[in-house]
């Protein structure tokens, strides 16, 4: 998994608050997540 910038942290911040991502960065929302729940639960 790569290391995220800032502003896409402010993107996960925002979502974890109850947000949604913008559309521009839904995709690359959606792949963070998804590497994320990989590395937190493994088989997911």
């Amino acid at each position: 998994m790569k290391l995220i910038d800032e502003r896409f942290m402010g993107v996960v911040i925002s979502s974890m608050k109850g947000g949604s991502p913008a559309a521009s960065d839904a995709a690359a929302y959606d792949t963070y997540v998804r590497g994320s729940n990989q590395v937190c639960k493994p088989n997911y």
